[in-house]
């Protein structure tokens, strides 16, 4: 026998034993409360990372024989250590329920870095909103829900964030809306679509402040907000939620237009146009979900109706919503899941633009100014995500959004964007380094409704596409110190305008520059952990953002003779930000939160803003070419600060929720008085003196459309089976706004859109309430019928305080609203 034989033999003998020896530990890991399998939960034999946990929340490891230590991690959840001792070829079963953490310095949130990661540690300034807030104050979609939030400023649905927009038009926004991490911005106007959110089926809103470019790309200038949406559990939920209400008088009696008590003239008394109903204007609506697990099948169903007769005249609404998510995990491969998510909405509206008056016409149209719109948006989402036995996680995001507007005002569209999203996120072992990497891109197709030519459309024929690589790292140092790095490169096209930045890279080979049309984007933080409760971070950010098709090529009237002109030569604005933040740990009793206090500052050049001015022809346009029009209006500097105060627990044996902050801005153009170049619907440049304060109702440096300070306070209680809830916001004086609406322009006595003297008297409204706060207070006052069931009794506008929510349209009187919800 040969020494090779011989050794051989060695080897297997000590070698056979041992395999043999090996026994087998697997089970699921869920969620104590819920009964949800929690998908990559970390699995540690003796201290050893070994395995994580798949879609289905199973887990299997090899063990020798012995007594073992059993550690199950996951963010957000309690850490559970097990004891477990096996014997040869043993296979044992250990199933595992976690629960969640309590404290709010542990909530869970993913937008900030693309993975899970606990709030008390991102580098940047986050709010998170949890269903339970939108719920039970009757929100009726998210952009309701959106306004309790401190620092969030939303009007007409354009979102703005500490002060970093102020009023678009409804065209470009400066605040990315994500639904579970993808993009929900219309191809024409990449603004924001509220009502499309699925608000039956929000798991938590989780709001970025600050520049997020380098992450999610172009709209992220100002930020971003991520719908993240609920999965089913183990057992099967449904939830009715039906409402009703009515809208009570204005404390200005001659604002009413309508008769008192109610009145129906007909059937169709929701329906847009139709004067079936006379009386005090009402509104109601219901909406549902559905969720259920069948073996590996997962589904939800929801969807939404919601009627409204408005407090304005003419400005119905009706409105329709279905949709679904599904996911599958296949049993022959492991860690993989795919599905698809579909969205269909349909809606008909009355609205308008501008009042017809101050005073008794504040709730009037101006004349020729009332549109009929019929909207259809449509999005298919497919998705596919897998996770490899070591946690490594790859994402596949598709999405075809649609959105097709049809109305009497040439303001139709139809707006097709075709998007996709790859990423990466990888845990490197030894090193702790967390990496995630990706690709995402979409292609735009945007024209006037079927049936109408070019010329009679919103913005006409027009074609975008955009492309974009992005990579973050972060990493964890001595327990304690959190950093963060990103970078994104971003390529856009509208028609034949491209990017027009410039990276220039170093060829080697040849020895001379090579130039691409994209544009870098960087962002980097820190967050290190002082005390076992307070967090110092401080964190810089860079933005971009792109025109959008409707800042350039729009071309509508909103009212009387006043239009909104197209820019063909707007360009692309920069920006970034920075900031330094405390987020200390707060507990009173069985109340847990935490406080958080920031100082920041954002600054944007070359902003693009809507603009007053003679855009149009002044021989063949109405108003002798006069109207709004994006231009770019040089650089802007935001310094600010915001102090936030959010917790629940129990207070005097009363379980309690609260969410409240402060925000302080200072908005300054940095060439207040410096000539700008405007350029008018033919793309030639117009003018010599304007400026930004020609433009501007105000004498001080102030950027228009903002308030210096904002207030928002939102608590409920329970008590028994009473719970009882307020919310209120204060904001400041808005200082200032476009000059045309208060003040003699370009040779024009009193206001310029004057055919009925719709602005004779905001000059002087504006001058009687300077110095003073718009105030909304809401209430709220709950009842547990049973079990399964809710009511909810909530006053709106308690103070019925008259505000105007900009220039021509003021906001709701006190409303009223009976609420149902049903959980089975």
């Amino acid at each position: 026998m040969s020494l090779s034989h011989v050794l051989l033999i060695v080897i297997l003998f000590f070698s056979l034993p041992s395999m043999a020896q090996k026994a087998e530990l697997s089970g699921e890991v869920a969620d104590k409360k819920t009964g949800e399998p929690l998908i990559g939960v970390n699995v540690l034999v003796d201290g050893s990372g070994k395995t994580t946990t798949d879609f289905n929340g199973e887990y299997s490891v090899n063990l020798s024989p012995g007594s073992h230590n059993i550690t199950f991690k996951y963010i957000g959840y309690k850490t559970t250590n097990k004891r477990v001792s096996v014997q040869e070829e043993e296979r044992k079963t250990l199933d595992i329920a976690l629960s969640e953490e309590t404290e709010q310095l542990n909530t869970v949130v993913v937008s900030a870095s693309k993975y899970k990661k606990k709030l008390s540690e991102e580098t940047v300034s986050m709010d998170v909103l949890e269903s339970e807030q939108i719920e039970n104050s009757n929100s009726i979609d998210a952009e309701e829900a959106m306004q309790k939030v401190p620092g969030v400023t939303i009007t007409e649905g354009q979102a703005n964030i500490r002060g970093g927009s102020g009023w678009s038009y409804g065209a470009g926004s400066r605040v990315l809306l994500l639904t579970d991490g993808v993009p929900l911005m219309t191809a024409h106007a990449a603004d924001v679509k509220w009502d499309l959110i699925p608000v039956e089926n929000v798991k938590q809103i989780e709001v970025i402040k600050g520049a997020a470019s380098a992450l999610y790309g172009s709209s992220a200038l100002n930020g971003v907000i991520n719908i993240r949406t609920q999965w089913p559990g183990d057992t099967a939920y449904t939830k009715i939620v039906s409402w009703i209400g009515a809208y009570g008088n204005p404390p200005d009696q001659d604002l009413k237009w309508w008769n008192d008590g109610m009145k129906f003239t007909g059937n169709d008394w929701f329906q847009p146009g139709v004067n079936a109903y006379e009386g005090q204007p009402i509104f109601g609506g219901t909406r549902f979900v559905h969720r259920r697990k069948l073996n590996r099948f997962d589904f939800v169903i929801g969807g939404n109706y919601n009627g409204n007769k408005g407090f304005k005249e003419k400005s119905s609404r009706q409105l329709g919503r279905l949709n679904f998510k599904t996911r599958y995990r296949p049993r022959k491969f492991k860690g993989l899941s795919l599905g698809v998510n579909a969205n269909l909405y349909r809606s008909w509206t009355e609205n308008w633009f501008v009042w017809n008056g101050i005073d008794s016409m504040g709730y009037r149209p101006f004349p020729n100014s009332v549109s009929n719109l019929k909207t259809v948006k449509a999005r298919v989402d497919p998705h596919l995500t897998y996770i490899a036995p070591k946690g490594h996680r790859y994402n596949v995001n598709l999405r075809y959004f649609n959105t097709t507007n049809k109305d009497n005002t040439n303001q139709g569209s139809r707006n097709n964007q075709y998007y996709g999203q790859f990423s990466f996120q990888k845990t490197l072992d030894k090193s702790g380094v967390n990496i995630i990497t990706g690709a995402s891109g979409y292609y735009s197709d945007v024209g006037p409704p079927k049936g109408v030519a070019d010329e009679e459309s919103l913005v006409g024929s027009h074609t975008g596409s955009n492309a974009a690589v992005f990579f973050q790292t972060d990493k964890k140092f001595f327990t304690r110190l959190n950093l963060s790095l990103g970078l994104r490169l971003e390529y856009f096209q509208i028609d034949t305008f491209r990017t027009d930045s410039e990276l220039k890279l170093i060829n080697g080979l040849l020895g001379t520059d090579i130039t691409t049309p994209a544009k870098p984007v960087i962002r980097f933080g820190a967050n290190y952990q002082l005390f076992e409760e307070t967090y110092m971070r401080a964190s810089f950010g860079q933005g971009y953002r792109f025109p959008t098709i409707a800042e350039k090529f729009v071309s509508t009237n909103i009212g009387g003779d006043v239009a909104i002109y197209p820019n063909p030569e707007l360009e692309s604005e920069t920006g970034w930000s920075a900031e330094i933040g405390v987020k200390q740990g707060v507990q009173f009793a069985g109340w847990q939160g935490y406080a958080d206090l920031a100082g920041f500052i954002n600054q944007y050049d070359n902003m693009m803003e809507f603009t007053f001015g003679q855009f149009g022809n002044n021989q063949t346009d109405p108003l002798f070419g006069l109207g709004f029009s994006s231009q770019n209006v040089g650089n802007t500097r935001i310094l600010g600060g915001e102090l936030t105060l959010m917790g629940k627990g129990e207070i005097l044996g009363a379980p309690t929720t609260l969410l409240a902050g402060y925000t302080y801005i200072e908005p300054r153009s940095l060439n207040w008085n410096d000539t700008l170049q405007l350029y008018d619907k033919n793309g030639e440049q117009i003018g010599t003196e304007n400026t930004y304060k020609s433009y501007s109702s105000s004498d001080d440096n102030f950027l228009k459309y903002r308030y210096r300070h904002t207030l928002k306070v939102d608590v409920e209680s329970q008590i028994q089976k009473f719970s009882v809830g307020a919310g209120i916001q204060f904001n400041s004086f808005m200082k200032n706004i476009d000059k045309p609406f208060v003040d003699r322009f370009v040779g024009f006595e009193g206001s310029v859109i004057d055919n009925t003297k719709a602005f004779s008297g905001l000059k002087e409204y504006r001058k009687n309430r300077d110095g003073q706060w718009d105030k909304k207070l809401n209430v709220r006052l709950g009842y547990q019928i049973t079990d399964n069931v809710k009511g909810t009794f909530i006053v709106k506008n308690v103070l019925n305080d008259n505000y105007t929510i900009r220039p021509g349209l003021y906001g709701e009187p006190r409303n009223y609203t009976l609420q149902f919800k049903m959980e089975f």
